[in-house]
């Protein structure tokens, strides 16, 4: 049965909150809400003019990253991807390094969010590919020696206070390992530490003569002078001198 327009108007019992034009809702809808709408389009610029800028930015924004963890988005980002992305990667490289400060700071907020995950999903990743990734490290490392070699001696001298902080805490931490690998060094290489050890000797070198310096003394090799090295070194030199007179042998010169 079709009604005539005076019979529907007739029937309406409430108006529209937008556009003001009379609709007719049943009784149980009345009860439960106050606010109605003649239709959709009514509905959508209600409430697109309730928001500010800013919160129909985010209601955007919410849509579009619901639709992109869709399955049918994932499928279709991916898609696009794969079609644009050497534009796309270019597009990523000028942008980083025109915003490097928002990127970092970007990357750091991301990673401290993800932080369990992103290392769990690295350790998975480093376990399936342990072998390439070693290959390809050596590989790397082989071909970019220098330049690796003059990036660790620049930034070790740049923090050379805090890296020595750092090895010497972690010397304490793990003692038995630190004794464990000294005894481990002195095993492979007892030939060579005989020979350095006996040209420290014969040359008195620095560290020889602190040595003997404080080897019946609480004095640290920090708290001995150039002053007190270069005697003691003229006092050895002498000691050594006289030993070979009294055994007939012709003096060398040091």
């Amino acid at each position: 049965m079709v009604m005539s327009e005076e019979e529907r108007k007739k029937r309406n019992n409430v108006e529209c909150d937008r556009c003001g034009e009379g609709i007719y809702r049943p009784p149980s809808k009345l009860k439960r809400s106050k606010v109605f709408y003649c239709s959709l389009r009514c509905h959508n610029l209600a409430q697109r003019e309730r928001l500010t800028d800013k919160e129909r930015k985010d209601a955007t924004r919410q849509t579009k990253l619901k639709y992109a963890h869709s399955a049918k988005g994932k499928a279709k980002i991916q898609e696009r991807y794969l079609k644009n992305r050497p534009v796309l990667l270019e597009y990523k490289k000028d942008w980083v390094k025109k915003n490097k400060k928002r990127s970092l700071s970007n990357s750091k907020a991301y990673y401290e969010i993800n932080k369990d995950a992103i290392s769990a999903k690295a350790k998975e990743y480093y376990q399936k590919n342990r072998v390439t990734i070693a290959v390809k490290q050596k590989k790397y490392n082989t071909k970019n020696k220098e330049v690796i070699t003059k990036k660790h001696q620049e930034y070790y001298q740049e923090n050379k206070p805090k890296l020595l902080a750092i090895n010497r805490q972690w010397a304490i931490n793990n003692i038995d390992k630190v004794l464990e690998m000294a005894r481990k060094y002195r095993r492979i290489n007892e030939i060579k530490i005989r020979a350095d050890n006996q040209k420290m000797r014969d040359e008195l070198q620095c560290g020889y003569i602190k040595k003997i310096i404080c080897a019946r003394s609480s004095i640290t090799f920090k708290d001995i002078p150039q002053l007190l090295i270069d005697a003691k070194r003229s006092h050895l030199k002498c000691l050594r001198l006289i030993k070979e007179l009294e055994n007939g042998q012709r003096p060398t010169e040091n």
